[in-house]
């Protein structure tokens, strides 16, 4: 939503910017003169772990005053806009409060659709549970009438014309990362290093136990390098090891224990190939350690650093983090290769995530679901599996080739992802959204 928001805001519109409180936005919005922002109170949630019965005891009273606090901003506070754009889900209570407000004041309801609510539901509940049944009736129907409808696929866009048969156009918009999301150069790169190493102590001590750093001119990837000629050269470190990033909201529909698997058999690769008597030529080929950094919050994390800090690995460290709004692109522009383990409750959506990672030119490996060959072609952009053992063959694959950079199927990939990086959002957005809101009447006073 807040791509969305700087895309109508670049285009003249003012907007009013509505949800929760979290990690603080890009300056590019916070610098905006057309965009304000509005914070919903969070609403108290059951801990991790927590029974069926304390769930659904606590979900009314959390709609309840959703509810309020919507009708209340949406209806009072707030000046009429022209269009309420919803993101869904969350689909209850927000699909109803906007399809009433939208009455009372007349306004045109767009509805952004990432996934169905409902499906996500059934990941904690089970699909044939009458709340998960009572959610999906609730979705169609308050979903099914709106002056427009945004996708983020095509898949989805068949489910809801055919399926669901909705009223208004459909729009599919697949996703498409902000302009500064980009390859980093080997001098952003170190400069980067750096600035992590110095911040994030658990970082640091990686460093030292896998070679060390002597910064400002050297760090666990990068070094400067005296030349014949006086001249002192950046390089990519020899012998470094490679960096994995994976960004996750640590939920149900991310299975993080498949990464843990695919850590421990790499690391039993590396370990095995060390032991063996390998040829000269077969010493260039070495299996280099992993440095496999995971970012974002969510209810699962606490659980699965307790089963990080019980791993016994040797060749692959594992850290989570979390990065401001600007260091997040910088991380994945300099990493070497992503990793999705988005499942997709419906089968419809695609990782943003994963968007990110090729906006900014840096290969996927991506659990395989229905959709996801609508973004990451296997063997050209990205690669697809099923289960721990696959994930870790194809780091074995990828990072096992004779170059410094791997293979030349990593380099392949890396150069497939250019044609995706010429289009970005905003001008992506442009081309397929604007005309939803610019054709719906008087461009006087535009106003979201």
């Amino acid at each position: 939503m807040q791509n969305h928001a700087l895309a109508l805001a670049e285009n003249g519109f003012d907007v009013d910017l509505v949800g929760y409180k979290g990690a603080k936005p890009p300056e590019t919005l916070l610098a905006s003169n057309r965009i304000r922002l509005h914070h919903l109170q969070v609403p108290w949630r059951p801990p991790p772990g927590a029974s069926r019965l304390l769930f659904l005891a606590n979900a009314p009273v959390k709609i309840l005053l959703q509810i309020l606090q919507l009708l209340w901003l949406l209806t009072v506070t707030l000046a009429r806009p022209d269009f309420l754009l919803v993101q869904n889900p969350p689909a209850i209570p927000t699909l109803l409060v906007a399809q009433v407000v939208c009455w009372l004041r007349g306004i045109r309801l767009v509805i952004d659709w990432h996934n169905f609510g409902y499906t996500i539901l059934a990941l904690n509940l089970g699909s044939r549970h009458p709340a998960v049944r009572i959610a999906e009736w609730y979705e169609r129907v308050f979903g099914a009438r709106a002056y427009a409808h945004l996708c983020v696929t095509d898949a989805m866009a068949e489910e809801l014309r055919d399926r669901w048969h909705i009223h208004g156009p459909v729009v599919v918009l697949h996703d498409r990362a902000p302009a500064h999301f980009h390859r980093l150069t080997l001098r952003e790169a170190h400069k980067f290093w750096c600035d992590l190493t110095e911040q994030n102590p658990d970082f640091a001590q990686i460093s030292v136990a896998l070679g060390g750093h002597a910064l400002p001119t050297r760090t666990l990837f990068t070094e400067d390098e005296a030349t014949c000629t006086g001249e002192v050269l950046l390089r990519p470190r020899v012998g470094r090891p490679r960096v994995l990033v994976s960004s996750t909201s640590w939920t149900a529909d991310e299975d993080f224990s498949v990464l843990l698997r695919a850590a421990r058999r790499y690391d039993a690769l590396v370990v095995q190939q060390t032991l063996s008597n390998a040829e000269p030529f077969e010493l260039q080929r070495r299996l280099p350690p992993l440095v496999l950094l995971i970012t974002g919050r969510g209810p699962q994390r606490a659980f699965y650093e307790a089963e990080i800090r019980r791993l016994d690995l040797h060749h692959v460290r594992i850290l989570t983090l979390w990065l401001t709004a600007e260091d997040y692109p910088r991380l994945l522009g300099a990493a070497d290769l992503g990793v999705s383990l988005h499942q997709s409750s419906s089968g419809l959506d695609l990782p943003m995530k994963v968007v990110d990672m090729f906006g900014c030119g840096l290969p996927v490996c991506a659990v395989r679901f229905q959709c996801i060959g609508e973004l990451v072609r296997h063997g050209r952009n990205g690669w697809v599996f099923d289960d721990g053992e696959e994930l870790a063959r194809q780091w074995q694959r990828l990072f096992g080739g004779i170059t410094d950079d791997g293979n030349d199927e990593l380099a392949r990939a890396k150069q497939e992802l250019r044609a995706f990086q010429s289009v970005r959002w905003s001008a992506h957005w442009r081309a397929k959204v604007l005309d939803v809101f610019t054709l719906a009447g008087s461009q006087e006073n535009h106003h979201e």
